[in-house]
């Protein structure tokens, strides 16, 4: 989202070798920990940094000391100048000691993470109202605005209020015009049903951002869009847009082979050829989409189920789909107890993040999709049929979710 500039302790050697709950002793940059110093050490400081530049290596970067106490970012041509408070000179905050101020920004920041504050609209609007009145010197630099506004929109759509995320992040990315803002907002939209909105969002980002989000995570979320659409012209465009950035990679065909195959899949028009597609760089789930066609064309192997566990633990990126692909990958062993147990396990872990990521909302779908599959080759079509009705408005009949559904209901017509 922004660079930042931190200050940090580091304890002797000594001590980094502690472990607590059997993992590695570390620092945890926020929203993901606080400032605060542990075992080995710790942040004195965090402080982001107005341009929205980041998506550059250490050579376009370099800070310089001022000789009134002062500091100097150049990040390529931009340049940031920074008082001894780190604070930056041209802004509101000039001069001003504020580091206990963002020690408790940090905290307040990283209580809406992870929840420690009830997930309920009241509850956020409680924290909302608190960092206002702890905070709101630092809130008047865009900056750490941002940030909260960002964080504060995924937690009201985790706890069920798209409505109020959605209210919240438009006029936001309007005014501030930040890349997290906007990808957040086109997430929210999609998931809302808005697609039309979604891509007007996602095409200002391509069009006009500078930052990883817009070159890389905003293509990519049009093509999950174009799929939920159905629409292949979008599709198109967004693959156009992503080959830019793998033109002089050596596996830039098996990639697109990959991309086109995650759409096939969901409009249920998959070869054989899209089963033997792979995980690589721009395409961290090819390894889940070529298990869910294996599964789909009756194809299932024997190792699938193990090769989509490696997959979760170690792709994270790829872990909602990845579910989906093991929950199926069980299912294609015949083992109808253990894939319906998967799905299971797959909704709640993947349900609060799916009100927030479309990606997770899409992967959530085809879980539902899957388990109905499971329970009418467990033998229960009552049961089965139920639960297909109680789907079939919720999922798209033209994307495979639901055409499972619809073949349960075929099925256990009477």
């Amino acid at each position: 989202m922004f660079m930042v500039l931190g200050e940090m302790t580091v304890k002797p050697p000594g001590l980094r070798g502690e472990m607590i709950k059997g993992r590695p002793v570390g620092v945890e940059a926020p929203p993901f920990g606080d400032l605060r110093i542990g075992p080995s050490g710790g942040l004195n400081d965090y402080v982001p940094l107005a341009p929205q530049q980041t998506d550059v290596g250490h050579a376009g970067r370099k800070l310089e000391a001022n000789a009134d106490g002062g500091w100097t970012l150049t990040i390529l041509d931009e340049s940031v100048e920074l008082d001894a408070y780190l604070n930056p000179v041209v802004g509101p905050n000039f001069g001003r000691d504020l580091r206990e101020m963002r020690a408790t920004y940090y905290r307040l920041l990283y209580g809406v993470r992870y929840g420690i504050q009830t997930f309920t609209s009241e509850g956020i609007e409680k924290i909302h109202a608190e960092m206002t009145a702890r905070c709101g010197p630092l809130l008047l630099e865009p900056q750490y605005e941002t940030i909260f506004i960002d964080v504060m929109g995924r937690a009201l759509a985790r706890a069920d209020d798209a409505e109020g995320a959605i209210e919240l992040l438009g006029p936001s990315f309007s005014r501030l015009g930040n890349d997290d803002l906007g990808f957040r907002l086109a997430n929210l939209e999609a998931i809302a049903g808005d697609l039309d909105a979604a891509t007007i969002v996602l095409r200002t980002l391509m069009n006009q951002g500078r930052t990883r989000r817009s070159g890389f995570d905003a293509p990519q979320l049009m093509l999950r869009v174009a799929i939920e659409g159905r629409d292949a012209e979008l599709y198109g465009v967004a693959m156009s847009y992503l080959t830019g950035l793998f033109r002089d990679s050596p596996e830039r065909l098996d990639v697109r082979a990959a991309v086109w195959a995650g759409a096939r899949l969901w409009w249920d028009e998959s070869s054989s050829a899209d089963a033997r597609v792979r995980s690589m760089d721009y395409v961290e789930d090819g390894d889940a989409v070529s298990c869910l066609i294996r599964w789909r064309r009756g194809e299932s192997r024997g190792d699938d189920p193990e090769a989509m566990r490696l997959l979760i633990e170690n792709n994270p990126d790829a872990a909602g789909i990845g579910r989906a692909a093991l929950a199926a990958a069980i299912l294609g062993t015949g083992l109808t107890a253990d894939a319906i147990e998967e799905c299971d396990r797959a909704v709640n872990l993947l349900g609060e993040w799916a009100r927030a990521d479309f990606k997770e909302y899409q992967s959530l779908q085809l879980v539902k999709g899957i388990r109905v599959v499971a329970l009418l080759e467990s033998g229960d079509r009552e049961l089965a049929r139920r639960e297909a009705l109680r789907l079939v408005d919720e999922l798209d009949p033209d994307l495979l979710p639901g055409i499972l559904i619809a073949e349960v209901l075929s099925e256990t017509r009477d």
